[in-house]
């Protein structure tokens, strides 16, 4: 037939509309009032129907997108402009009595509300946070749906069918063969204990009827003390509520992270636990019901554990000045044997009449012996570098002794006059004026920011000149015996501290790891925190606690510009790469006040003299005189034993000695010590995964709460770099929805990242596996309660990791935040029907990949 020519036909809109597969709009209501009507074919009917199904094929209107794809203002207008081009359509072909009935019933119905009920929000600014467009999304999808029925219906109608289904497309690449899956690798691949983490964790997924096969999963909870730790707590109890938790294989935690990590370990890892605990939505600690569980009551209440009262604080004080005094001690005494030395010189060459020409001998012997050293071809690198700064110092001595004569006569000069005009003594006008110089100079550094890197070297290069100065003259104003008799004090006094002081009492690292144990340690009554090695895993996740090896002491060159290395605590093994690895047991039996609650306060040590990547020297000087030292040295397994100096005077001392003050004092520890320096996770890697790429986890989900107000990623920024370097591993990770916007806000908390672990084979390079970021974030769409907290507290939720001392507001601000954004990983626009019921880890993530759809890599 010829189009132009009208098809007589005595069929219905009922009988036409039985042809189609789903007719939800074409229901009972729209049958009743249209279904008895003539179904027309003609010339208009065709041709509107032609005009509109392009419209509705060619448009987001009926294309759903992937998660995070598209613009939901620009989905919403392109829904809207549906109106316009049925007006324009109809009035162009006079006569489409059918068409009229099926596109503007379905407009009407359908569309209509839809629009109406999403245009004023989006004008308020609604759709700007993307996880809040989940509800615009759901009805978005179902409207598609709607008019994608009107489009087969007026298929139909132009006496065709539908022959694309704008709501499947075809996915470039799709015929390429599936890329290969990350495969489990338990310990890291080590083979002495690879088996033994694998039967621990295979007890757990026994217990919970879970099976994984040869794959993996893990959640990773970030640094950044209480904030991190409640922050994370709140993502938890999302997770719970889907049943996620047991699936999960490992708990890997930093700093904060590792406060709730601890305290689920210490809950649940237990070898009696508790009737009804464990990690099902039903069971405690996350059970809800009219009230929170008493356990995670009991954490909120002592979310402020560094809060004392007055005799602690004092106690507190007290036990600091006995850190204080000994570090001073101890590096004062150096400084007074340095000033006796040079005075004693000086006054010798008086004594003596030693001629000044004799400066010259030095420079040159120095030039003879370089020579000489020059020609010894078999000399190391480090045998070379040590030769050269000796010949160095020698070469420059005469300068050097010059430059302490000239600057002892010019502070001289300067304090004495000072002294006639205040009318005091030379010595107290000279501590006036250098305690009113170092005034000056610390207020620069606490004010301008970009001149702390300058004023910290300054600020301390004129302590010990001045504290040096200070000694001399003093020595040179007294006779020769009390200067003996003062250094014979001090010699003792070092001599007793040597035998005598550990130097880990004397940090605040103890009173920093009772005050977490009381908070988040589970003592089942008996107030003894448990050995990590007496971990039983058939309840818990398996648990990672993850430190920072500091050694910028190291000859290592995997150390140059590190400074440190990722150490950590498992049930079955601790250690690092390189230390080695020996069994958590042996490093107990070394280190008795070794617990879970030492592990956990050692992962959080985030105020230490040697910070890993933030080590300097001017810095380790100052926070070890001032004793700020969260961090303790441990004493490594099968190496401190062999060590013939520790075996002689073990008799003499409590170990580690205050030979270690030198070694925090100057930033030279070291792998290579009996003892090594342990301290916060965050100094190394700051997001927990690292151990869980070494076991190559096929899924991750890390929950990142550090303080990053300019939302700059650090953390994960930062694995990238360490993860490719150590082990080839590549994160692909597109971060501009959680940026900042204009407004303040990120239009998501999270981000669905690809993982690229090699394989080494050219025809398979890489092994798949998946990372789910969720940040610690506001995208506007929060409740009133988080809203009005942010009225107050501007700060929020990015408040200063120093800020320890949670009130209950602000523990609920950051835990219901927790909650709010763990909720939003199970939007019904990314999972779908999934999102009523409980869900699998593996089909929840492949759902992420799915609507996430092509990663760019990194």
């Amino acid at each position: 037939m010829m189009i132009g020519q009208v098809k007589m036909t005595s069929d219905t809109i009922r009988s036409k509309l039985a042809e189609l597969s789903a007719t939800d709009i074409f229901g009972a209501n729209f049958l009743s009032v249209f279904g008895d009507s003539s179904w027309n074919s003609d010339t208009a009917n065709q041709t509107a129907a032609h005009q509109f199904r392009v419209e509705l094929i060619s448009r987001i209107a009926t294309a759903r997108l992937a998660y995070g794809s598209g613009t939901e203002k620009r989905a919403l207008e392109s829904v809207a402009e549906l109106f316009g081009k049925a007006r324009a359509i109809t009035a162009n072909n006079v006569g489409c009595g059918t068409f009229e009935i099926l596109v503007w019933h379905t407009l009407n119905v359908e569309v209509r509300p839809f629009t109406a009920k999403w245009h004023p929000l989006s004008q308020s600014g609604v759709l700007d946070a993307l996880d809040s467009s989940d509800a615009f999304r759901a009805e978005l999808y179902q409207i598609q749906n709607s008019l994608r029925v009107l489009e087969r219906a007026l298929a139909l109608l132009t006496g065709t069918t539908a022959s694309y289904d704008p709501s499947r497309s075809a996915i470039l690449g799709a015929d390429e063969p599936p890329q290969r899956e990350a495969e489990w690798r338990p310990a890291g691949g080590h083979e002495t204990y690879g088996d033994h983490e694998r039967t621990a964790i295979q007890r757990r997924r026994d217990r919970y009827g879970v099976s994984h096969g040869d794959w993996a999963a893990g959640i990773a909870l970030s640094g950044g003390g209480i904030r991190s730790a409640t922050f994370s707590l709140g993502v938890l109890a999302a997770l719970s509520r889907k049943n996620l938790l047991p699936q999960f294989d490992y708990l890997s935690t930093v700093s904060g992270g590792g406060y709730t990590g601890c305290f689920l370990t210490s809950l649940l890892g237990t070898s009696n636990p508790a009737e009804g605990f464990g990690l099902l939505s039903d069971q405690e600690p996350f059970k809800r019901t009219e009230r929170e569980s008493d356990h995670l009551a009991r954490v909120r209440q002592r979310a402020s554990f560094l809060s004392a009262g007055f005799i602690e604080r004092l106690l507190l004080v007290m036990r600091s000045m006995y850190g204080v005094f000994v570090n001073a001690v101890l590096a004062l005494s150096v400084i007074a044997f340095i000033a006796a030395v040079e005075l004693v010189g000086r006054t010798g060459l008086q004594l003596f009449g030693v001629p000044t020409w004799l400066g010259w001998v030095c420079p040159i012997v120095a030039l003879v012996l370089l020579s000489n050293v020059a020609r010894q071809e078999r000399l190391q690198l480090n045998e070379l570098t040590v030769w050269h700064l000796s010949l160095g110092f020698l070469f420059c001595f005469p300068l050097i002794w010059i430059a302490f004569g000239a600057f002892h006569v010019g502070i001289t000069r300067l304090t004495g006059n000072f002294a006639l005009v205040a009318e005091i003594g030379p010595l107290f006008a000279m501590l006036l004026l250098n305690a009113t110089a170092i005034a000056v100079l610390g207020s620069i550094f606490a004010v301008f920011a970009r001149a702390r890197s300058m004023v910290i070297p300054v600020v301390t290069g004129a302590f010990l000149l001045l504290a040096e100065h200070a000694f001399y003259v003093t020595f040179e104003g007294q006779d020769l015996t009390t200067t003996l008799l003062v250094l014979a004090i001090m010699a003792v006094a070092i001599g007793l501290l040597w035998c005598f002081v550990d130097v880990n009492e004397t940090s605040l690292y103890r009173y920093y790891r009772s005050k977490l144990a009381t908070a988040f340690i589970h003592t089942g009554g008996t107030n003894v925190s448990p050995k990590l090695s007496e971990f039983e895993p058939d309840l818990s996740f398996y648990p990672i606690i993850n430190c920072a090896l500091n050694a910028p002491g190291s000859d290592d060159p995997k150390m140059r510009g590190r400074l440190s290395d990722v150490f950590t605590f498992t049930p079955l093994m601790t250690g690092s790469n390189l230390v080695g690895y020996q069994e958590t047991k042996a490093w107990e039996d070394l280190n008795p006040k070794l617990d879970l609650a030492a592990a956990m306060a050692l992962s959080g040590a985030a105020v230490s003299p040697q910070m890993g990547l933030r080590t300097t020297k001017q810095g380790s000087f100052w926070l070890t005189l001032f004793n700020m030292r969260l961090n303790a040295w441990l004493r490594k397994p099968g190496i401190a034993g062999n060590d013939k100096a520790a075996a002689t005077w073990g008799r003499w001392r409590r170990d580690p000695g205050i030979q270690y003050l030198f070694r925090e004092f100057m930033a030279t520890a070291s792998e290579r010590l009996p003892y090594v320096n342990i301290s916060d996770g965050g100094h190394i890697e700051n997001l927990g995964v690292y151990e869980l790429l070494r076991r190559r986890c096929r899924y991750i989900v890390a929950v990142d709460g550090e303080a990053d107000p300019k939302m700059t990623f650090h953390a994960l920024t930062n694995l990238q770099r360490l993860a490719y370097i150590d082990m080839g591993i590549m994160i692909d990770a597109e971060l501009d929805e959680i940026r900042l916007l204009d407004t303040g806000f990120s239009r998501s908390h999270f981000r669905f990242c690809r993982i690229r672990y090699p394989t080494g084979d050219a025809i398979e390079p890489w092994e798949i596996g998946y990372l789910l970021y969720v940040k610690l974030s506001l995208t506007g769409n929060e409740g009133e309660f988080l809203r009005r907290y942010r009225l107050d507290e501007p700060s929020f939720p990015h408040h200063s990791t120093v800020d320890q001392f949670f009130s209950e507001t602000q523990f609920e601000a950051y835990r219901l935040l927790g909650e709010h954004i763990g909720d939003k990983l199970f939007m019904r626009a990314i999972i779908g029907d999934l999102a009523t019921n409980s869900i699998g880890v593996e089909e929840w993530m492949q759902k992420y990949a799915e609507n996430f759809g092509e990663i760019p890599p990194s």
